[in-house]
């Protein structure tokens, strides 16, 4: 006989813990007090607008990732579409003032970069962590 497991919420964490489960042979019950499952992956409609309460970025998009392993384990990961976007972050002041940071100065690399020249360290220390 198996062993029911009742989990409590169907977000990414709810639903990825009762398909693992059920990989191993227990039975599951997922409960969710929304009407739809998805969590803060999830949008909603509100006076005309929709708000995407969404993950904006995918840690293991790429199949150069690690993560992309374990993510394909419960997701056909070939059948989705990324989309990679030009701007990463766009800040507007109370001015009217925008600052734009490109996708492109957020690699790992460039982070470092601005991380040894803030704090004064050599980058070989930090390239390390980011290339991990």
């Amino acid at each position: 006989m198996a062993k029911n497991i009742k989990i409590i919420g169907a977000g990414i964490s709810g639903l990825s813990a009762g398909c693992y489960l059920q990989m191993n042979g227990y039975e599951t019950e997922i409960f969710e007090m929304s009407t739809n499952p998805g969590g803060l992956c999830t949008s909603w409609d509100r006076k005309g607008y929709t708000i995407d309460g969404c993950i904006h970025w995918l840690v293991g998009s790429s199949s150069s990732n690690k993560l992309y392993y374990l993510w394909n384990e419960l997701i056909d990961m070939k059948k989705l579409n990324f989309v990679d976007l030009e701007e990463y972050i766009r800040v507007e002041d109370r001015g009217g003032q925008i600052m734009r940071v490109p996708t492109a100065l957020m690699s790992g690399r460039n982070v470092a970069q601005i991380i040894c020249k803030r704090e004064k360290k050599k980058f070989k220390t930090v390239r390390f962590f980011f290339e991990r």
